[in-house]
């Protein structure tokens, strides 16, 4: 009997579910040779590709459409893994999250629009372990949309502030208030929703450095709206200091719906910013 399971993790903004990853633990079922198990896929988040690989993505590049082929050594999140069940034998699979890179990059792509949800992932394809292996880094700031701010104070009548994100493949994002005022895209009611917004500012991140729960991001330009250190001519570093144990809950009434939210805090070159982790 043939079973298949997916497995989604939650992108960013959009609200696709999440479930805990579990394999069949019977006796008589075996991961089938060559293949990753996609519970410790799904837990480690990120991979990197052993060799190239064609996608079903297609890119507008030169008034021409592309195929994208994921060049080997890129590392890249997970979207979604699963596998099928066959006469006891499982075969693992998976799907690449590409939401989370630059918007210059993500907007190259056909499937980059209101009708996927600005979501951009890749088919399923087979986890094995001569094509992926788990990544020796990660984007720990992947996926956190950060909002200028100690929280939030309103839920039916958000105020625009700026935020900034960053990217998978190496970028700060940064979209001041009249940018995000100009978006009026509302996620679930209380978010803006800034996937296909255009940044005010983007900077390539040249080293990452961390220290416990302080993250350094160094880039060649400052950005107006964030606090920099000059290092010196052509080199800033931004601090990014998480706030442990300060996170916030706290409910709100929207006509007949309570709806909680959890936040974590953070300083950010020495002002506050907060990042939604549950609602």
């Amino acid at each position: 009997m043939k079973k298949t399971t997916t497995i989604a993790l939650v992108v960013a903004g959009l609200s696709i579910g999440i479930h805990t990853a579990a394999t069949t633990t019977h006796a008589s079922v075996k991961l089938a040779n060559g293949y990753l198990n996609e519970t410790t896929v799904f837990n480690h988040g990120y991979v990197t590709t052993k060799k190239t690989i064609k996608t079903n993505l297609y890119r507008n590049l030169n008034g021409k459409k592309v195929r994208y082929t994921i060049p080997k050594g890129s590392t890249l999140s997970v979207a979604t893994v699963g596998y099928t069940e066959n006469h006891g034998q499982i075969k693992t699979n998976i799907s690449l999250n590409l939401s989370n890179t630059s918007y210059t990059f993500k907007k190259t792509f056909s499937d980059f629009n209101a009708h996927h949800g600005y979501w951009l992932k890749t088919d399923s394809m087979a986890l094995k372990k001569d094509t992926f292996k788990l990544a020796n880094t990660q984007n720990k700031l992947g996926g956190l949309t950060f909002e200028a701010g100690t929280g939030v104070k309103n839920l039916t009548s958000k105020t625009a502030t700026p935020m900034f994100t960053v990217t998978d493949n190496g970028y700060l994002q940064y979209y001041s208030s009249a940018k995000i005022k100009h978006a009026k895209q509302l996620d679930g009611g209380w978010n803006f929703a800034i996937a296909n917004v255009k940044p005010t500012n983007t900077r390539k991140i040249i080293k990452v450095r961390r220290a416990k729960n302080v993250t350094y991001l160094y880039y060649a330009k400052p950005i107006n709206g964030l606090k920099e250190y000059k290092i010196k001519s052509g080199l800033y570093r931004l601090k990014i200091n998480h706030m442990i144990g300060q996170n916030r809950t706290q409910k709100f009434e929207t006509g007949e719906e309570v709806i909680s939210l959890t936040w974590a805090n953070y300083y950010v070159g020495g002002k506050r910013f907060y990042v939604v982790q549950e609602y």
